[in-house]
C-alpha cells in the first residue's frame, strides 16, 4: 500500500475510534435520560461530555474561510475528504432561536464547561438568544442532537467507502 493511502487509512482509523467513543457516550446518555431527573449530575455529565466532543470534533479553532473548525476537519482537509463533513455542517448550521445549533453547543461548552466562572451569568449569553423554556426549542435541540449523532456514527462508513477501505481493517464490522 502506498504511503498516501496508508496515511488516509490511519487518519480514518483514529477518527473511527473517536466516533466509537462518542457514540458510546451518546448511547449511555440516552439510557440515563430515561430514568434521570432533569439537571441531575449523571445526566449533566453526559451532556457536558457530548457537547465537549462535538466542539472538539467540529467547532473549535475555526479559521475564517473554513466551513468547520475542530479536529475532524483538520484531519480530513489535507487528505481531500473534508467535504464528507457536509451533512454534519448542515445540522450544526440549523437555526435554534437566534443562534445556530453549533453556536449553542460551542457557547455552552465555552461558557459552562471550559471557561466557566461557576455563576448563573455564564449562561446569560445563551439565554439572551434562545428561550430554552420553550418546549418547541427543547424538542428542536433534541432532534438536532439525534440527527447529529446519526451523521457522526455514519461518518467512518462514508470515509471508508470513499477510499474503498474494508470496514474490518479499521475495526468496524
Amino acid at each position: 500500500m502506498d504511503k498516501e493511502l496508508e496515511d488516509k487509512k490511519e487518519r480514518i482509523m483514529f477518527i473511527t475510534h473517536a466516533v466509537k467513543r462518542f457514540c458510546y457516550g451518546f448511547e449511555v446518555m440516552k439510557k440515563v435520560a430515561k430514568h434521570a431527573e432533569a439537571g441531575s449530575p449523571e445526566l449533566a455529565f453526559y451532556f457536558d461530555s457530548i457537547y465537549q466532543y462535538i466542539s472538539i470534533f467540529f467547532l473549535l479553532l475555526k479559521e475564517d474561510k473554513q466551513p468547520l473548525g475542530g479536529t475532524f476537519y483538520k484531519a480530513l482537509k489535507p487528505i481531500g475528504l473534508s467535504d464528507k463533513l457536509a451533512g454534519i455542517e448542515k445540522i450544526l448550521s440549523k437555526k435554534v432561536g437566534k443562534l445556530t445549533f453549533g453556536e449553542i453547543i460551542r457557547m455552552f461548552r465555552n461558557n459552562v464547561i471550559a471557561h466557566t466562572t461557576y455563576s448563573d451569568s455564564d449562561l446569560d449569553p445563551l439565554y439572551n438568544e434562545v428561550d430554552f423554556s420553550d418546549l418547541k426549542i427543547q424538542e428542536k435541540i433534541e432532534e438536532l442532537l439525534e440527527e447529529l449523532y446519526l451523521e457522526i456514527k455514519h461518518l467512518p462508513i462514508v470515509l471508508c467507502e470513499e477510499l474503498d477501505i474494508p470496514l474490518e481493517s479499521i475495526g468496524m464490522h
